[in-house]
Parts: C-alpha cells; structure tokens; sequence
C-alpha cells in the first residue's frame, strides 16, 4: 500500500500488534491504520523499486512520533497534518520518550493518484511531506475539508466521490503554493474548502435563533456575497440550507427525545416562532410535530 521499508526493534516485536483497512473512494484509497512503535522509511532505494505516484494526505489521529523528511526530525503528536509526494523520501519513527512499546498510534491517510492534479507538474515540482499547522487560511480550509471528506467518505460513489477527492487534491496543493490559484481547479476547491467550513459553523450554532449569512461570513472572514457564491453551485441557498437542516434536528429529536416538549425541540433546532416552525415542518413532512411523534 505505502511502498514502505519498516522495522521493530528486537526488544519491542513480543509487544507488536497493528491493523490497517483501506477502502476506495472514488480514484483515492481511505486508509485507517492502528499500530505499536515502528520505525518506517520510503527512501531512495524503495522508491526505484516500487515507484508509487501519489499525492499523500496524512492525520495523525493519535499518538505522537517523529515525522523525518531530508535531515530533519520533528516531534509530531495528536492531530499533525502532511501532505506530500510519494516518491519524495521521508521516514517516520517512534517518540523517543514514548512511555512503553506498546503505546497505540491511530492515523489515516487519502493517497490520490498525481493524475488527480494535472495542475501540478510531477517534473518540476517534487512535493515532500510538509506539515500543515497554521490555523487559519488555506491550512483550515484544508482541514475542514479532511473532516468533511471522512464523514461523507461511506457515501460518496461515483462522479461525487471523484469531485470530492479532486477538491481534497487541489486544496492540499493550493494550501503548498503549489498550484496558480486562479486556476479553475484551484477555485472550485477552494470554494468546497469554504462550503464544508460554512457547513460545519451552522452545525454547531444551528440552535441559535440570531444564526445569520453576515455572522457566518464573518466567522469565515469573507463577505456575505461571497458567502451567498460559494452556497450558489450547489443550487441550495443559505436559507435554504439552514432551514432543512433546521427541521432534520427538529424531526430527529421529535423521534429520539421524547421527554422534550414540542415547543422545546423547536428552540432547540433553532427556530425563533413556533407558527413558523409548524408550517416549515408539514411543507417538509405533510404533517404536523405532533402527529409525527405519535406515529
């Protein structure tokens, strides 16, 4: 899968154990590997031998270690993002102070054939993992893409999971400098960068009532036109949107709390006016909250 030299030290294989799936989403594979302290490399030699062609993104979901690309080693722990190359060396080994041998490391990893970013030229640009940690700008973009891209990965089939890796591609390059952001492909990725982030801001405030397109815009640090472009594509305004996520929660609690009173659940998924809830809830349904619950 990796292409990969690796190795245990003698006196830690009785405590080895480690697991690794991977699954296709559309041209990529999603790879999820729980493993103990493992010293890994992809050097020269292995490269030559099993050239391998791909765009890398890696998440560190747990555990800490050393990321070491040319000569330079750094401590990297819970959450650490990479992006880079397969065929540029790099090489990863346990944290020195790692406590006990059998201490677990969770990561994941997209690999993403090049032929998945043709604004990236193999011969002049030669990628090496690279650690994306600001928390803004591109690098947020990118990560708020990775967690969406995960969550729907399951779901995603055919000319949506395609779309879905190309824009993870593009946004990685464009967040190395990669890639002319002015490209087309550069500005559709970066306009699903936004959407994902403005999707995942409403589902954490979706139970405020002053929810608006200029708080979201803000909290993106774009404009509210900007941010009415960015939901234009899909053919779902911003409205929309939180509206029919509105009424999810609300038909989700009216199933799964039933300790909540109708009236509660409507604050709860946000909605300021109860009429107004009654009557978004039978457009979307064709019944009421009440009669909802007691089917």
């Amino acid at each position: 899968m990796f292409g990969v030299e690796a190795e245990t030290s003698p006196e830690w294989r009785p405590h080895f154990t480690g697991r690794m799936t991977a699954r296709a989403v559309g041209r990529a594979k999603l790879i999820d590997v729980a493993v103990t302290s493992y010293t890994m490399s992809r050097t020269e030699r292995a490269i030559e031998r099993a050239p391998d062609d791909s765009f890398y993104v890696r998440h560190l979901v747990r555990g800490r270690g050393l990321m070491i690309v040319g000569d330079r080693a750094e401590l990297v722990g819970d959450g650490a993002l990479f992006t880079g190359m397969s065929d540029v060396p790099y090489g990863n080994a346990p944290d020195p102070d790692m406590p006990a041998p059998g201490t677990l490391c969770v990561y994941r990893a997209i690999k993403i054939p090049l032929a998945v970013l043709p604004d990236l030229s193999r011969d002049s640009v030669r990628l090496a993992m690279h650690r994306h940690r600001q928390p803004s700008g591109f690098d947020a973009l990118l990560r708020g893409y990775l967690n969406a891209f995960i969550e729907q990965a399951p779901r995603l089939t055919g000319a949506a999971a395609d779309a879905a890796v190309r824009a993870l591609a593009q946004l990685a390059v464009c967040a190395r400098g990669a890639v002319d952001l002015r490209e087309e492909t550069s500005t559709a990725a970066i306009r699903a960068g936004l959407l994902a982030r403005a999707h995942r801001l409403i589902e954490q405030n979706l139970h405020r009532t002053d929810l608006s397109p200029a708080q979201v815009a803000t909290w993106l640090g774009i404009s509210v036109r900007k941010l009415h472009l960015v939901f234009e594509p899909g053919g779902v305004s911003f409205s929309r949107y939180v509206l029919a996520r509105r009424l999810e929660r609300a038909d989700r609690l009216l199933r799964e709390a039933p300790r909540m009173s109708v009236t509660e659940i409507a604050h709860a998924a946000g909605f300021e006016s109860l009429p107004t809830f009654f009557r978004g809830y039978r457009a979307a349904y064709g019944t009421s909250p009440g009669e909802r619950r007691s089917l």
